[in-house]
């Protein structure tokens, strides 16, 4: 099982449609079918006031548009993190995690977008960058760093529910900015989910 926390350095607005049609439609078969009941003999065919619909309740509302939440992104720059610092932070990380001494290291560099397609392949993004705005499009081209580890792992500062374990794991990976060094995710899991190599050339660090 592959555990992935994201660190809320960066946000993603998903978006939501609300379909009033639904709505309209309802109402539209609830007046059809009232107009085609009979009239008993002598009543009033005239609709009383408490359940005649005014004509407001048949005009759907326009979809609210949702704020860009990239509006304002603007992409790290400056130069990259060396693979000796990589390093240095995947090990400070490592120790945190409970496994001080890791057998392996690797790390690739890449854009975000491909970075979480490696780090959680069955929940990444999957808009498509022409559907994207231009916002997000460069946050999900920001260079980032995803670095493998392999040992013996407990995420201690996971946020859990009462009574369940913490994640623990033997391959752990870690998303970081290539111009910040900022951890900006981890997934925790026995096995890999993807290749590293999907994402680009694989430094190996331990050496």
């Amino acid at each position: 099982m592959n555990k992935f926390l994201r660190i809320p350095t960066r946000r993603r607005l998903l978006g939501g449609v609300v379909l009033l049609a639904v709505a309209a439609a309802s109402v539209q078969t609830s007046l059809g079918a009232t107009s085609t009941q009979r009239t008993p003999e002598g009543a009033s065919t005239t609709p009383s006031a408490s359940t005649a619909p005014s004509p407001e309740t048949l005009t759907p509302l326009p979809p609210a548009s949702a704020p860009d939440p990239y509006a304002d992104y603007e992409a790290p720059t400056g130069p990259k993190l060396s693979f000796e610092a990589v390093k240095t932070l995947a090990l400070k990380e490592a120790q945190r995690d409970g496994d001080a001494n890791p057998t392996s290291i690797t790390a690739a560099t890449g854009p975000l977008l491909s970075a979480l397609e490696v780090m959680c392949p069955h929940s990444a993004p999957t808009t498509p960058s022409s559907a994207m705005t231009s916002g997000e499009r460069a946050a999900m081209e920001a260079s980032v760093y995803v670095i493998e580890l392999d040992g013996s792992f407990t995420l201690a500062n996971a946020h859990v529910r009462p009574g369940e374990p913490l994640p623990q794991g033997t391959v752990l990976r870690l998303l970081v900015g290539a111009h910040t060094g900022a951890l900006e995710g981890r997934s925790l899991s026995t096995s890999v989910q993807a290749p590293l190599g999907n994402l680009g050339r694989v430094e190996e660090l331990d050496k």
